[in-house]
């Protein structure tokens, strides 16, 4: 029975495919009326029903109304039908382009050192990483978040370290930003040191792997429309594989831009960071405290943004088969009735 009323629901998305049919059917049905109105039915003369009066109505000639309203219901259904009820399923197809960041943290000793946020004193490494999640979170002061886009996480001091690759898992990489140890000096040889080539270089691979792998695992829906390299140092350059220079130009061929920050402005090379922001088309930036730590990402949020576009379609399911055999099953049923049981004469 459920099943059955379920046909008669009607949502805002449910359609007609061919309303012009329930047009028709009111018109016949108004065609029908004036004609039952203008025509009288033939009937038989008898001299008198005197005798007739006290028989009383049977059973049959109280149903003799059943067949007229049955066959009136079969043949409103029947327009319906014919009309196409249709369920509408909205349903969303979101096409996005997204950006690709990787945040690269100075990990080394002087980071340790303190600077001002939100009043108070904090170690520098400590003011990035909580600055660096509500870039990616979001915050209550400008910051909106990266949720359509890709990001991984670098860090270094004497040598590089891939902290969490390109994801979309950011919850995840926040965590794990928050869990970067300062490193008082190189495992290996014992000095301290900050090797900002290393660090790019390593960003910029990352950059390119998670490009290869996004190409190979997904489909046109999703493109990368920027690559980006967020640096945060508060050093000199002075150990490394590869210079910060030649890194960038690595990056610049690869089409990507690299946002130097500097944290606070001594010993910072800012040459060094200034020069690699011009070659790959990227802007540089000094944080001497928190705050202006937010306002540079605020900035960087603006100018790196991932469009979204969503369009909104409606998918229908034809409901008109269990209404056409409804239909005819009470048209049967009427003309059944009409010429057997409840058969009227003449």
């Amino acid at each position: 029975m459920s099943e059955l009323m379920s046909l008669f629901e009607w949502s805002s998305e449910d359609r007609f495919a061919e309303p012009r049919w329930l047009l028709a059917g009111l018109a016949v049905a108004a065609v029908l009326m004036v004609r039952r109105v203008m025509v009288r039915r033939p009937a038989a003369v008898y001299s008198s029903l005197l005798d007739l009066a006290g028989a009383g109505r049977g059973l049959r000639a109280a149903m003799r109304w059943l067949p007229g309203v049955m066959l009136w219901m079969g043949a409103a259904l029947l327009v319906v039908a014919l009309a196409r009820p249709q369920s509408g399923r909205g349903e969303e197809s979101t096409t996005t382009e997204g950006v690709a960041i990787v945040m690269t943290v100075d990990r080394s000793n002087s980071m340790s050192q303190q600077m001002r946020f939100d009043g108070r004193m904090a170690r520098r490494i400590d003011v990035v990483k909580q600055v660096l999640a509500e870039f990616v979170l979001g915050n209550d002061e400008g910051l909106e978040g990266r949720p359509n886009d890709l990001i991984g996480l670098v860090s270094f001091t004497a040598y590089a370290d891939t902290v969490a690759p390109l994801s979309s898992q950011h919850d995840t990489l926040v965590q794990l930003a928050y869990q970067i140890p300062l490193d008082a000096g190189d495992r290996l040889s014992g000095t301290a040191g900050t090797a900002i080539g290393d660090g790019l270089a390593l960003a910029a691979a990352r950059l390119v792997e998670g490009e290869k792998s996004l190409a190979a695992a997904r489909d046109d829906e999703f493109e990368l429309t920027s690559k980006v390299i967020v640096l945060l140092t508060d050093g000199q350059e002075n150990m490394g594989e590869i210079a910060a220079a030649a890194a960038a130009e690595i990056a610049r061929e690869l089409e990507i831009k690299i946002y130097p920050i500097a944290i606070g402005s001594d010993p910072v090379d800012l040459a060094v960071l200034r020069t690699i922001a011009e070659r790959t088309g990227g802007e540089f930036a000094l944080a001497r405290d928190g705050e202006e730590l937010r306002e540079i990402y605020e900035r960087i949020d603006e100018l790196e943004r991932s469009t979204v576009e969503s369009v909104t379609y409606t998918s229908y399911t034809e409901r008109f088969m269990p209404i056409a055999v409804l239909a005819l099953v009470l048209i049967a049923c009427a003309t059944l009735l009409d010429a057997t049981l409840l058969r009227r004469l003449p």
